[in-house]
Formats: structure tokens, C-alpha cells, sequence
């Protein structure tokens, strides 16, 4: 079990010490006042219930005392399964209650086999795409919106707004940075690469199976850690020298808590930035918890907080900051019409267009397709994007301005992408999002 040392209980403060280990990556660690799971170099630091699945703290440390990690990882993701049609036939028929639970505890021991029969499987040939498929079903599944979500990342505008403050991280190399609400770590990923590799990652998750295919598929690099930040931040003081959060500051009860612990936890003018924020004037269901502009601002920073739509952020990363540096900072009437926003701390100004992205656009990745573009079967040389439901359509409209429905591409193309040739033409399909990056085994 390693990256123990900057970690403290988010509850009482202690230092955390291993007390079992089973095998190099996990095991059990303790402080005063509890003891909690480690799984595959991911510290579980929460109270008795665990977000996203049905098992408890405890049962988990149970499997791990028992030294059946593979156990463990299966109670950490074996989640609530939706009523078949049968079992919602069955939950409305009167004096059947009963069977109706017997049948759904037998479904559900059948998931968490299932489960354990996945991860106990040879997994060499598994992909980041097979594991969501798997995990949240096929098309037609109540959880596809959440497929679509974390797979089509690169086709999100959410991606490319955080893309594009990207640079403010680069002055921080060598020192610790806070990632707080990775998901499944494709930000976590270009945060890495901002810094060249050379800082330490610290990225917060409250659902393990984000961190946990985050780790395995995506950016391995950086250190996860699940806890729930409406509750505090697991670390020492004065630690970090920037914080990046995106699509997660609105979803957060205790924003107050939160940035009190931010305040602990970083040094001094620390650079922070948290995109695609909701606000409250945008109308949204209960389960977010927005709050003004101005309420925003002020918990993150009244006086150094500079504010900016998401769509101001997207053309600049597509158009260069030039024609997009007019909206930072505009009267909050004007930024109530925008759905999404950024709140920066730092120097803004200094934002440039992706330097140096013709000089080295393969990376030491995979350039592929975005997964939002596949090969026409109709048209020769053409790429077509895909719709992966209507909702994806209206969430991330702003797409459309950027990503055509169909593109011609040259009859070299799909040559100097195999044989990884950099041509004008893989310059700009990479500059305009249609080739990405892709972590290897993505897809």
C-alpha cells in the first residue's frame, strides 16, 4: 500500500497506518477512531455506507481480513439493481411482497457473482469500454445516460472547457495537485500531462468503480483516494498548490465545508479552478444543489475569482483566447444565460492555445478517432459522428458548432494514422477534437 504519507482520517485527523496487507496493493489501514479498506492502492476513506454499492465498510474489511481481495473488490461494486418487469409485476400484486424480496435478494447475489466472475477473469483483453458496457448494460438499460456520459467524455464541451485552463497548471510542476471529483479520470489524465508528469495527483472520487477504472484504464499515474468531501478533505496542511474540479462543485451539499478545507489544505495563492458549474438560475432538478454567482465567488475567493462560461472556454480552446477573453469576468446577467460556468483562481490571461500540440500530437498514447466518429459504411473517406441518444444531443449542444455530422478526410489519411505520420491534415483533425489521445485498451 503506497501514498499514505500526505493522507489523514477525514474524521478525526490522525495519521493513517496499515494494520493488513494483502498483497503489494491492499489491505486495511487504521487511525484513533476507525479502520478502512485499501483496494488496489485506493484508500476507501468514508463512514459505513459506500456510495454506489449495497455493501457496507465493514464487509468489505471483512473480505480483506479473510485476505479475498478479489471479495472485496466485488462488494465495492456491486450496486442496487433496477426491478426486472417481473419483479415490478410482482411488487405490485397484493400478499406477494414476499416473494417479490426473495426474488430480488436472488438477483442480487446473482450481480454480485456475475461481478466477481468478471474481475476474477483473465481481464488482459478487457477494455475501458467493456468494463461500462458490463457495469451499466446494454442499450436500452435504465443506466446508458451514464454509459454515454463517462465514454463519450472527448466529444463533451465540459472536456474541452477544462482542456482549455489546462495551461494554468503548468507553472506548478513538482508540487502536489487536488483533483477533486475525477470520475473516470480522462481530466485527471490531461491534468497529468499539463504537468508534465512531474507533480503528484491527488484525485478524489466518492464512487469507487469511477476510481477504480479510472486507475486501471485511463491515467495510473495519479493517486485516488474515495472519501466524501461534504465531510473534509483527507490531508494535511497547506499541501497543495492547485485544485482542478470539474461537473461537481453544484452536485456538493457543504460547499462551505468544502472550501474551508480547501483553505486548510493548500498553500498560499494557490491556483484553482472548478468548470461546468451549474448556477441556480438555470433551473435544475433537486438533485444538484446550485447557488448564485455571486455566492460562488465569494466562497471560493471574492476578491481573486475570475468567472467565464463554458462556452467562452470551448471557442477558446478551438479559436484561441483572443476571441474569447471578453467573456471572462462579465456582468453575472450575462453569465445567467449560460448554463455552465468557470470560476478561475489564478492568471487568467496568460491562456494560450495548445502550444506545441503540432510538435508531438501522438503523444505516448493512442491517437485515434474520437469515439464520437466512426467510419462511414456508405461513403468512402468519410467520418461520421454519432448520436449516442438525445439527451447526450441537448446536454452538449455546443459540439455541434465544432464536430461536423460528416467530414471528408483524404485518401492518405487512415495510412499516416496507422503508420503514426504527423500531416497537415492529422494536425488539424487533432487541433479540432476529431483525433484525440486515447489512453490505451480506451476502446
Amino acid at each position: 500500500m503506497n501514498n499514505l504519507d500526505l493522507l489523514c482520517c477525514p474524521f478525526c485527523g490522525d495519521s493513517l497506518k496499515p494494520i493488513k496487507h494483502v498483497g503489494a496493493s491492499s489491505g486495511i489501514v487504521r487511525c484513533d477512531c476507525s479502520q478502512y479498506p485499501v483496494i488496489d492502492d485506493i484508500p476507501i476513506l468514508i463512514g459505513e455506507s459506500i456510495d454506489g454499492t449495497i455493501y457496507t465498510k465493514s464487509r468489505v474489511i471483512k473480505e480483506l481480513e479473510k485476505g479475498d481481495k478479489e471479495a472485496a473488490l466485488a462488494c465495492m461494486m456491486t450496486r442496487k439493481i433496477d426491478d426486472t418487469s417481473l419483479l415490478s409485476l410482482l411488487k405490485r400484486i397484493p400478499f406477494c411482497s414476499r416473494i417479490y424480496f426473495k426474488a430480488r435478494a436472488i438477483a442480487q447475489r446473482r450481480h454480485y457473482r456475475d461481478i466477481l466472475s468478471f474481475i476474477s477473469a483473465d481481464s488482459n483483453h478487457v477494455t475501458f469500454k467493456d468494463f461500462l458496457e458490463f457495469y451499466f448494460g446494454k442499450k436500452g438499460n435504465s443506466k446508458r445516460g451514464v454509459f454515454n456520459y463517462y465514454y463519450y467524455k472527448y466529444g463533451e464541451p465540459r472536456y474541452f472547457a477544462a482542456k482549455a485552463l489546462m495551461p494554468l497548471y503548468s507553472p506548478l510542476l513538482g508540487q502536489p495537485v487536488l483533483d477533486i471529483g475525477c470520475g473516470t479520470g480522462q481530466l485527471t489524465r490531461e491534468l497529468g500531462f499539463a504537468l508534465s508528469g512531474g507533480s503528484p495527483i491527488y484525485a478524489l472520487e466518492l464512487n469507487f468503480f469511477c476510481a477504480y477504472v479510472a486507475k486501471k484504464f485511463v491515467y495510473k499515474k495519479a493517486n485516488y483516494v474515495i472519501c466524501d468531501v461534504n465531510n473534509g478533505l483527507p490531508f494535511r496542511d497547506h499541501i497543495f498548490g492547485g485544485v482542478f474540479c470539474t461537473n461537481t462543485l453544484h452536485v456538493l451539499r457543504n460547499k462551505k465545508m468544502l472550501f474551508q478545507e480547501l483553505s486548510r489544505v493548500t498553500k498560499k495563492n494557490a491556483i484553482m479552478a472548478f468548470t461546468s458549474v451549474r448556477h441556480n438560475k438555470g433551473g435544475y432538478n433537486n438533485r444538484f444543489c446550485p447557488i448564485g454567482i455571486d455566492q460562488y465567488r465569494k466562497l471560493i475567493s471574492n476578491k481573486n475569482c475570475h468567472v467565464v462560461s463554458d462556452d467562452h472556454l470551448v471557442d477558446a480552446y478551438f479559436n484561441g483566447w483572443s476571441q474569447s477573453d471578453a467573456g471572462i469576468s462579465s456582468p453575472i446577467a450575462e453569465l445567467e444565460k449560460f448554463g455552465w460556468l468557470a470560476f478561475i483562481v489564478g492568471e487568467v490571461m496568460k491562456l494560450s492555445k495548445q502550444e506545441g500540440d503540432s510538435l508531438n500530437v501522438y503523444g505516448d498514447g493512442n491517437l485515434n478517432l474520437n469515439p464520437l466518429y466512426q467510419c462511414s459504411a456508405e461513403f468512402k473517406n468519410t467520418l461520421v459522428r454519432l448520436t449516442p441518444s438525445e439527451l447526450f444531443e441537448k446536454e452538449n449542444y455546443k459540439m455541434a458548432e465544432y464536430f461536423p455530422r460528416k467530414l471528408k478526410v483524404s485518401d492518405s489519411f487512415f495510412d499516416d494514422l496507422k503508420h503514426r505520420q504527423t500531416s497537415e491534415e492529422i494536425v488539424d483533425l487533432y487541433r479540432r477534437g476529431v483525433l484525440v489521445n486515447l489512453p490505451s485498451g480506451y476502446c
